[in-house]
């Protein structure tokens, strides 16, 4: 199999996909702003750090092959080739967390089977994203509340919009999948989903094709193309191909 880039550029409008999730787009403190600590006070300080409010973008994965494929989800790299969203993990310690006096940093100790979308010929699935990308930043010793953290800075992840610039949007699919070996475990059953296609439990396996398409953000207040509707949605299409 092969792969389709399918190239088409988007131009979204940050405070659009802000008024997309209900509230009114205001401007947004950026925690690595030189001099930003002397900017604010120490309540503004504190609270800037907090995740930012969630926008709304679909990426649609569309099976335009003649055989079953199996998705994991969509990553996003800068125009550097610097992988900028991985849609997977869990984060040890949000910059919000550690402002809380009872935070345990840590994921939770839960087993969670891995998952794949199964697309038969001729199917789609969309993943519903909110236009956020994982920032690592240093939270300042007077807004640290939690009392268990390791010695040294206390680092941490913020959710922040995704800022102007080019982005390539890019998904791999498999056409076969192995069982995890574990009791808990079936590749049997294939659970229709509300996006499209159907959720089935394993994991990717050779053969592997690609899909990616290249995605301009800007602020320029204008969004193209849009999904339909009052609000347009934005939506990136990766496309894949025999």
């Amino acid at each position: 199999m092969g792969f389709l880039t399918g190239a088409f550029r988007i131009t979204l409008s940050i405070p659009v996909l802000l008024n997309l999730s209900g509230c009114s787009a205001q401007a947004e403190a950026d925690p690595n702003e030189t001099n930003f600590p002397r900017q604010l006070s120490k309540a503004d300080l504190c609270a800037a750090y907090q995740d930012a409010l969630p926008g709304k973008m679909y990426v649609r994965l569309v099976n335009a092959s003649t055989k079953s494929l199996y998705v994991d989800g969509f990553q996003i790299s800068d125009s550097s080739g610097v992988l900028q969203h991985s849609g997977s993990g869990c984060r040890q310690g949000s910059c919000g967390d550690l402002q809380r006096p009872d935070f345990h940093p840590g994921c939770p100790a839960i087993y969670i089977a891995p998952t794949v979308v199964q697309l038969n010929p001729g199917e789609s699935t969309v993943e519903d994203w909110d236009a956020r990308l994982t920032s690592e930043v240093t939270l300042p010793n007077e807004c640290v509340k939690a009392s268990n953290l390791p010695a040294g800075p206390a680092n941490c992840q913020r959710y922040a919009r995704i800022p102007s610039g080019v982005y390539t949007f890019h998904a791999v699919a498999s056409t076969v999948i192995s069982c995890p070996v574990d009791k808990f475990s079936t590749c049997t059953t294939c659970t229709p989903r509300a996006g499209g296609g159907c959720t089935i439990t394993g994991i990717q396996a050779e053969p592997m094709s690609s899909a990616s398409t290249e995605v301009t953000i800007s602020a320029n207040g204008t969004v193209s193309p849009g999904a339909g509707g009052i609000i347009p949605i934005p939506e990136v299409v990766l496309t894949f191909k025999d």
